[in-house]
């Protein structure tokens, strides 16, 4: 649902939600490119709606989760060049 339906009467610097504030400039939604007042304060960019918001925090995760399997295989790879070596 777009923000600006859900609060229609929401008041600039008003927070809606946790961490979704009513911004001052109308600027364009960090996902999908729509206009938007709405800031989520953790991506500090602004989002239209509740579906956009929730799209770009699974590809947060989804970069986190890589990243942490990136780290174990880097791990393995260093206790196995050790283990080598000796």
């Amino acid at each position: 649902m777009e923000y600006k339906a859900k609060y229609p009467n929401a008041q600039v610097n008003e927070e809606v939600e946790h961490g979704i504030v009513k911004g001052v400039e109308e600027t364009p939604c960090i996902h999908c490119g729509e206009p938007s007042q709405f800031v989520d304060l953790d991506f500090e960019g602004n989002f239209c709606s509740e579906e956009c918001n929730r799209a770009k925090w699974q590809e947060y995760e989804e970069a986190n989760e890589a990243d942490e399997d990136q780290a174990l295989l880097d791990e393995e790879i260093l206790d196995n060049e050790d283990t080598d070596i000796k």
